[in-house]
């Protein structure tokens, strides 16, 4: 079989983990790194380069900080920060801003979006305001959210 093959074979294997999560995702990287290296399509340094690629070891850390903010509690007091101060759309929609502000100060913004996506979330579902609206910034409440 040509290289090429071997290659998109394991990428189908790939997407069909991913998609089902049979095995944990780690596993999976694993088994298609590993298989590239015994059929011979890859070398052991090239199938292995991407864990140690500086974007991938950041991505690893901010989902750490952002996990540790959501074990500590730390992500509920913002959002409870977030929405005391937001009594209308607008209100909190400048809220988000300031706090995206001050912690885009601290982490980087790939970090700060981990952290602050999910309560973003919480908090447009506590106010019953539609999160794509908090990103278009239109001026509607919606009653049957």
């Amino acid at each position: 079989m040509s290289p090429s093959t071997i290659t998109l074979l394991f990428l189908l294997f790939a997407v069909i983990m991913f998609v089902l999560e049979k095995i944990p995702l780690g596993v999976t990287s694993m088994i298609v790194c590993i298989g590239l290296v015994v059929t011979g399509v890859l070398d052991v340094k090239t199938a292995f380069a991407g864990f140690i690629d500086s974007n991938v070891i950041l991505f690893v850390a901010m989902f750490i900080v952002g996990g540790a903010l959501f074990e500590t509690g730390m992500a509920n007091k913002i959002g409870g920060i977030v929405t005391k101060f937001a009594k209308t759309e607008k209100m909190l929609i400048i809220a988000i801003m300031v706090i995206v502000g001050l912690m885009s100060g601290i982490l980087s913004n790939t970090g700060t979006a981990a952290v602050l996506i999910p309560e973003i979330g919480r908090a447009s579902c506590r106010e019953r305001v539609k999160i794509s609206v908090l990103q278009q910034n239109q001026d509607t409440k919606d009653p049957d959210f």
